[in-house]
């Protein structure tokens, strides 16, 4: 009976085994070469979100004044949605400023109708955005404007309003969000946390060790990683 009793025991021991080996791969060990690979190469990854994405592209041509930053992305659609994020934080930045008199004619009108807290000189667009994130009225959204675009614009111009990134974590989507904080700072080296990020992930889908993911520091990118480890970094 004793013997019977043990080798169930030696059984259960080694199912117990497979089962972390099979459903917790976060267990396994990293490669501490892992970090020096991807020192070595986040900058390489950083140019492809440069080419592939407009929020995190139109953040750093904004925050470093390099509006050509915005040519080097690979549709139309999305070098105007880059150029648009840089005149929007060229006009608040000017505003904020005080410096409505440094911007071309149609973004000073902008500018000088945020100062004096009325849109009444505006018209199309330019109106409806002014209306939209003095009012925080999302009834203004323009219709060739997504409301989460909008909630997104209402968000980053009261933020950088107020100095407070606290307002950024009211946008839901990551890139957004860190867009937002890197206005407020007027800086937005983050992308290199990101591509850092983007690296680990890529390393974890082509060396299929979920234990890398663990390096990554932002939430959204380090849970797809565990959840999809396999799958291709997506940008």
């Amino acid at each position: 009976m004793n013997k019977k009793n043990i080798i169930i025991g030696v059984f259960i021991l080694i199912i117990l085994i497979l089962i972390i080996f099979l459903f917790f791969p976060k267990q396994l060990s990293i490669d501490p070469g892992i970090d020096i690979v991807v020192n070595n190469s986040y900058l390489e990854m950083k140019d492809s979100i440069l080419s592939e994405n407009s929020i995190l592209a139109g953040c750093v041509a904004a925050t470093n004044n390099n509006i050509s930053i915005c040519e080097k992305l690979t549709t139309e659609e999305k070098i105007t949605s880059c150029k648009n994020d840089y005149r929007f934080y060229s006009i608040l930045t000017s505003y904020l400023d005080n410096k409505c008199d440094s911007l071309q004619q149609n973004d000073r009108f902008v500018c000088e109708a945020l100062n004096s807290q009325t849109c009444d000189t505006l018209s199309g667009i330019e109106k409806s955005m002014c209306q939209l994130v003095l009012t925080k009225n999302l009834d203004m959204c323009p219709q060739e404007i997504n409301v989460s675009t909008c909630q997104t614009i209402i968000s980053e111009f009261w933020a950088m309003k107020n100095n407070d990134i606290n307002e950024c974590n009211k946008i839901q989507r990551l890139y957004a969000k860190e867009q937002c904080k890197a206005f407020v700072l007027r800086d937005c080296s983050v992308i290199n946390e990101i591509a850092k990020d983007l690296s680990y992930y890529e390393l974890a889908s082509t060396t299929k060790n979920d234990a890398i993911c663990s390096r990554i520091k932002f939430d959204v990118i380090r849970n797809q990683c565990y959840l999809r480890p396999y799958a291709e970094a997506r940008i």
